[in-house]
């Protein structure tokens, strides 16, 4: 008696302590024991029906199956046999169980309102010091209240196996999921994880490079840096800027120029001055200053307001890529222009927060530039301001709204 006892205690919290990866619900529910109806066939003679509490713990096995563990303890039964002048002896039950349910996604939706099942394994119990061994079928309903909460009613008839009496269990309770813990990580594993970007034309995922791949160290990803093993500039595409030198590494800097891609529209030419230095030519003087239509600087305006994300999120909406089809046409009207992408937010929320996702929504924006629309990476600079620059006060929603944007600034150079 006292080991069951001690399992009607211990099979609980050991539910408890299951990892997060296991799928377990417990439930606790009051419990009427009946052995008058067998013997009387007197089944809803509640009078003789006697009541305790039991707990219990559930595993899902798969869409059909769970596993259940039950115990249940009834301090005074009205067992057959008792005298009129004996104590009610008191009544310690557990039991293990395969339930077949019904919602298991042919018959009722998995996560429908009633789920009916049946039940049926094996049980023990004790009484008056003598333990039994009985076989238990089982009815059962449950009712979905929450995700995690649901209402049960079950009755069970017990086939006793020897000499102790057929009788019922009819319980009534709640059924409620356990508190999961979440894997612990460190920042190592955190770094390495890779960061799923949006899915723009395909089915398929798409991984987003990890800032962690950068071989050269210059801040650009090595999926973008058309010189990954040099450190350089990210208007030159990740490749070192074109300096002067001496004359008699004038060949060596020629012949480095000529295998470094070539990000101009207009090829840049170099002389060799008297000081021995290299310097442009005229071909590559600074180019008049950069002429916009009003009908183009009217569009940036409007496209200001009209990408739309997703809600705390840097996925741009459906909506949003016509806008930005048309920006990346203005672009290529303008083919010695730089476009300059900034992300700002209101100020609900953590600023830090606010600060990070201005960055990658800017970002997402440039990405789609670049690698939908073909606009080369050395012509677009991205970068988040978060809240630190509202245009509008952020105490009304129209104003929050005016100051979640995302500007767009032409300019000859970055």
């Amino acid at each position: 008696m006292f080991v069951l006892l001690a399992c009607s205690l211990v099979i609980p919290s050991v539910a408890l302590g299951q990892t997060s990866d296991q799928k377990l619900m417990s439930s606790l529910s009051a419990i009427f024991m009946d052995y008058d109806g067998p013997m009387t066939s007197e089944y809803l003679n509640y009078e003789n029906f006697s009541p305790g509490v039991s707990l219990g713990t559930h595993f899902y096995l798969n869409a059909p199956l769970n596993l259940s563990i039950n115990t249940a303890f009834v301090p005074k039964v009205n067992y057959p046999g008792t005298g009129p002048r004996e104590a009610s002896p008191s009544l310690i039950d557990a039991n293990a169980l395969v339930q077949f349910k019904l919602n298991n996604g042919r018959i009722l939706r998995e996560r429908a309102f009633l789920a009916p099942y049946f039940s049926t394994g094996m049980g023990i119990n004790s009484i008056r010091s003598q333990v039994g061994l009985y076989i238990p079928v089982a009815l059962g309903m449950r009712f979905r209240i929450t995700k995690g909460l649901s209402f049960n009613i079950e009755s069970m008839y017990k086939q006793s196996l020897g000499s102790g009496f057929q009788h019922l269990a009819h319980t009534a309770g709640i059924v409620f999921s356990m508190p999961q813990q979440k894997k612990q990580t460190t920042p190592m594993e955190d770094d390495r994880r890779a960061i799923p970007a949006p899915m723009l034309t395909s089915k398929e995922p798409v991984m987003r490079p990890r800032m962690s791949d950068d071989a050269d160290g210059d801040g650009i990803t090595d999926a973008e840096d058309q010189c990954p093993n040099m450190m350089g500039l990210i208007q030159y595409a990740g490749c070192p800027q074109k300096i002067a030198e001496p004359a008699d590494g004038a060949s060596m800097a020629m012949q480095s120029m000529q295998e470094a891609p070539d990000f101009q529209e207009e090829p840049m030419e170099f002389e060799l001055s008297e000081d021995n230095e290299l310097t442009l030519t005229d071909r590559a003087a600074p180019q008049k200053p950069l002429e916009i239509d009003q009908e183009d600087l009217d569009y940036l305006s409007f496209a200001v307001q009209n990408i739309y994300f997703e809600t705390n999120e840097d996925k741009l909406k459906d909506e949003s890529l016509p806008i930005l089809d048309k920006v990346a046409e203005i672009l290529e009207k303008y083919p010695t222009a730089f476009l300059k992408v900034s992300g700002h937010t209101d100020n609900v929320g953590d600023s830090k927060n606010n600060l990070v996702l201005s960055i990658k929504r800017a970002f997402r924006v440039k990405y789609y530039l670049v690698h939908q629309k073909g606009i080369k990476l050395a012509r677009i600079d991205s970068n988040g301001m978060g809240d630190a620059q509202p245009i509008a006060n952020n105490t009304s929603d129209d104003g929050r709204k005016l100051n979640r944007r995302v500007e767009f600034e032409l300019a000859q150079t970055l």
